[in-house]
């Protein structure tokens, strides 16, 4: 049963809070949930229409983890229903919000070779030492390597901090595309992209928590299961290699697949947290929680 006084505004503007929230929703209904996050990935192995299944399951759990939170009349089946009539419009919301990743992920690129290019044209008056190739290393410059070093990595810096900047500001873009937006997409990415304003840190911070929860029990279990499980298979059947390559690769998709299912539902119920404390944070956003046994 979710604590009831630990579903308000006060307490879900903390960042714990909100994934352990995410997580009891996540355990609330994990059967059902389990059941709809597998469904979704086997639609997945159907390109275009398959992945247009898989965006509005992913979007229908979330719908229904925020039911979950707050006393609605809604139920599943209208959502279900609702969910298909609009299913292309979240594809299309997530293969817009692709291209602007593309785009914005092109442009970093450009101005962090720009600022690379720009340090070291300045090296020999900055650090009194010259960078003529920052992939082979200079004898006569032993200071030139480990500054090109750490040009290198900090340009790579730069461009993931780019990225997950990115990320963080379309991350619950699921739950004001149905619940705000009428499921229109560019209206929906809009206002993400309002509500989610310098809640950057915040954002990330929640998704950092839920990564470090569920990445290494995920990885655990494919290198300790799953890939031992595999070879043992492998051996005993003697198959040729062809065969081994098949059945290999079946058995990886079939085993990621599944481990992705396992930590989806608990990712889109901490949307639905997430997105109630930053409407909440924001506009004052109140709403009555139902007790859930």
């Amino acid at each position: 049963m979710l604590d009831p006084n630990l579903l308000n505004s006060q307490q879900l503007s903390s960042i714990g809070n909100i994934v352990t929230t995410g997580l009891r929703l996540y355990f609330l209904r994990f059967k059902p949930y389990l059941r709809m996050a597998i469904m979704a990935h086997l639609w997945l192995l159907i390109p275009i229409y398959g992945w247009a299944k898989f965006c509005s399951r992913s979007a229908l759990l979330a719908q229904l983890s925020f039911y979950d939170l707050v006393q609605s009349p809604e139920q599943t089946a209208s959502l279900q229903q609702q969910v298909k009539e609009h299913g292309w419009s979240v594809l299309i919301t997530n293969l817009l919000i692709l291209l602007m990743a593309i785009a914005v992920a092109f442009i970093a690129l450009i101005l962090i070779i720009f600022l690379i290019g720009v340090i070291i044209a300045l090296a020999p008056i900055i650090f009194s030492v010259s960078l003529p190739s920052l992939s082979e290393p200079d004898p006569a410059n032993p200071v030139a390597e480990p500054i090109s070093l750490a040009i290198g990595l900090g340009g790579n810096l730069l461009w993931i901090v780019a990225a997950l900047s990115f990320y963080m500001r379309y991350f619950v873009v699921e739950l004001p595309l149905s619940l705000e937006c009428n499921y229109k997409p560019t209206r929906a990415i809009k206002r993400c992209h309002n509500l989610t304003k310098g809640s950057s840190f915040f954002i990330f911070g929640v998704i950092a928590i839920v990564f470090a929860l569920t990445c290494p029990l995920s990885y655990l279990v494919a290198n300790i299961f799953g890939f031992r499980l595999l070879r043992l298979v492998l051996q005993a059947l003697q198959l040729d290699f062809l065969a081994r390559q098949i059945i290999g690769y079946t058995f990886l998709v079939t085993f990621s697949l599944f481990l992705n299912a396992i930590t989806m539902p608990f990712w889109q119920a901490t949307k639905a947290v997430l997105y109630y404390s930053l409407r909440s944070r924001r506009e004052g956003f109140d709403l009555q929680f139902r007790h859930v046994d």
